[in-house]
């Protein structure tokens, strides 16, 4: 009888243990999709820094190609630098001409 008694107790236990897995077997696989979409986001985001460090060191050569022409174009025509810096000045002369204009006009809207 207490074997008999025994062995009903261990099939109890061991439903109980088989029923309680089914929730915790429902988790496991939700945290497997969690992992799989984390992991499929993980590496677009690592194919993304790729491609930008990439182009990052195009237009840093880029620059520096610029740097060399610009630093070679100076020493051969120093005439062509003054001129450049003339032609950067002069849209700022141009802005603050205009901000006096409409100053001025809006000096006169309030006289009248």
């Amino acid at each position: 009888m207490k074997l008999h008694t025994m062995f009903l107790g261990s099939a109890l236990a061991a439903a109980v243990m088989i029923g309680g897995c089914d929730s915790s077997k429902a988790e496991l696989e939700r945290t497997k999709a969690d992992l799989a979409t984390v992991t499929t986001e993980r590496d677009g985001l690592k194919t993304q820094l790729d491609t930008a460090t990439t182009h990052e060191k195009e237009l840093t050569s880029q620059v520096a190609d610029l740097n060399a022409k610009l630093a070679a174009a100076q020493t051969t025509n120093p005439a062509a630098t003054k001129g450049s810096e003339h032609a950067q000045m002069t849209p700022a002369k141009k802005d603050s001409a205009k901000g006096g204009k409409k100053t001025a006009q809006a000096s006169s809207h309030k006289k009248g």
